[in-house]
């Protein structure tokens, strides 16, 4: 019970953390750099 509520307490903070709106331009950045997969990086080298 203590784990699951850890679990549930754990869930509701990253969801707090990746709306939040200071985050949420961090969050896409770190996004389109996954999903470009380094392009950028191949491009700027």
């Amino acid at each position: 019970m203590a784990v699951s509520y850890s679990l549930v307490e754990f869930f509701d903070l990253l969801l707090v953390f990746v709306f939040s709106s200071k985050d949420l331009l961090s969050r896409i950045v770190v996004v389109n750099m996954t999903v470009t997969g380094g392009s950028i990086f191949d491009r700027s080298g």
